[in-house]
């Protein structure tokens, strides 16, 4: 690894605007968790914590609607602790807190063992953390994704797993206890997203196939190759946490309420999110380009007579994309004709925002010695950054009143049907309505008392009558 020229100059800006940029997300993503309650599905879960226990619930809905066994179990924890008041600023902040740090550790295993630096811990944080901006910012229906109790446990939490499990796992050497929670990390995955288990039993199946194949199968020599075992152990507790989502009763039920697609549907929201991630979210992928490119000048991998045949990975990653994406479409529009909803499109939101950063990282060791004018890259550099912060610092500015005024009418709300429930009301409470959530999901109801929205609500809260809006 050689020191690039532009070093000097162009690290303090990169630095500065990152810090800039965390600072506006922070601010966003507290603003967020502070506004964070339970909502829709969540009462659901609540209602049958009351009444089966933590433990009793995931099993409930294990056998009943879902085959999602660790999510279902992780929600039905958050709800019972959530206490009275329905708040999740704890949860949102541990979430946060593991995704982040997860990202971390990977950035910094993928820092040591490709580019072969070891920056400081702190700038490793700041740079994370910039991409956990970019990608919550680049996300479809974020609030869903991010906030939601439901939606964080099923597409968040399982992306946080992968993390960590390939950090362990991109180890030389990893030791037994660093291969055992990889697996074990691998086996939950499939419990909380299937589409991440099958993306992650084709990864894993692939290379142990290659390591038994290049070995050819031969026992005695797989049970020492570090490689085969990378990726065979993993590969059996994914297999196993698979199985508990295949055959559970959950996942049968639910499926016999939808129309099952084919491989048209597929290769039709294929190509819908090639073309939807360009078109709605530019600037938060524009960025991470930017991002690597700046990256890739502070940290060179070649020197320029041999740094051109890096240009020949841009159409190599960009098969890449769309294989990903075709893979990460593959289960939830074969099962489904309607196709995966826009909050389960987080998982393409990490493959188009990484592929940005490695397209701009290629970019920058594909120019040779143009990569080394500096000036110039350095004010584009600032625009972009700046454009950034000014991008968050706005939508930061317009979602605050918007959240924060539903956060208050929600409490409002509840203090409402806690002083029905005081005063020993039977019959109909009508509620005022909700305002609008902003971008966080909103836990309104329906006018009509018997809806799956408000029978949940009733029982998540244990209320001893029918609820309804007034509108």
């Amino acid at each position: 690894m050689r020191a690039s020229p532009t070093r000097s100059s162009l690290t303090p800006v990169l630095l500065s605007g990152v810090v800039v940029f965390n600072v506006l997300t922070l601010a966003f993503l507290l603003l967020f968790a502070a506004c964070n309650r339970l909502t829709t599905d969540d009462f659901c879960f609540l209602g049958k914590v009351r009444s089966l226990g933590v433990v009793g619930c995931a099993a409930w809905y294990w056998q009943h609607w879902t085959g999602r066994w660790a999510s279902s179990s992780l929600i039905a924890l958050v709800t019972a602790l959530s206490g009275p008041s329905c708040r999740l600023w704890g949860y949102s902040l541990v979430t946060l807190l593991a995704f982040t740090l997860s990202l971390w550790w990977l950035l910094n295993v993928l820092a040591r063992r490709v580019l072969s630096v070891r920056p400081s811990p702190l700038v490793m944080a700041n740079l994370a953390f910039f991409l956990v901006g970019q990608l919550f910012f680049a996300t479809f229906e974020r609030g869903q994704a991010w906030v939601w109790l439901s939606g964080s446990a099923t597409y968040l939490w399982p992306l946080s797993l992968l993390f960590v499990a390939l950090a362990l796992l991109l180890h030389p050497k990893p030791s037994p206890i660093q291969l055992l929670t990889a697996s074990l990390l691998f086996g939950l995955i499939p419990g909380c997203n299937e589409t991440l288990a099958f993306v992650s039993l084709l990864g894993l199946g692939a290379a142990a196939g290659f390591f038994g194949l290049r070995a050819r199968f031969r026992i005695r020599v797989l049970r020492r190759d570090p490689a085969f075992l990378k990726a065979f152990w993993p590969l059996l507790l994914c297999l196993a946490g698979s199985s508990l989502v295949v055959f559970a009763p959950g996942t049968h039920a639910r499926q016999a309420t939808v129309a099952r697609g084919d491989m048209g549907n597929v290769l039709a929201y294929t190509l819908h999110a090639l073309t939807f991630f360009p078109h709605h979210r530019l600037p938060w992928l524009a960025m991470p380009a930017l991002f690597g490119y700046a990256v890739g000048r502070l940290y060179p991998l070649a020197e320029a007579q041999d740094a051109r045949s890096t240009a020949r990975l841009l159409p190599l990653l960009a098969a890449g994309v769309v294989v990903a994406t075709f893979l990460s479409v593959l289960p939830a529009a074969l099962a489904d004709r309607s196709g995966p909803p826009l909050r389960a499109w987080l998982q393409i939101t990490v493959v188009f925002v990484g592929a940005c950063f490695a397209a701009g990282f290629i970019l920058a060791n594909s120019m040779g010695k143009v990569s080394r004018d500096g000036p110039m890259f350095s004010a584009l550099l600032a625009v972009g950054l700046l454009a950034n912060a000014l991008l968050a610092a706005y939508f930061l500015k317009q979602q605050y009143p918007i959240v924060t005024r539903y956060a208050a009418s929600y409490d409002a709300r509840l203090r409402f049907l806690y002083a029905k429930q005081a005063q020993g009301t039977t019959g109909l409470a009508i509620m005022d309505n909700l305002p609008d959530s902003g971008w966080l999901i909103t836990a309104d109801t329906s006018t009509d008392p018997q809806s799956w929205l408000n029978q949940c609500l009733k029982d998540g809260l244990a209320l001893g009558f029918d609820v309804r809006c007034r509108r």
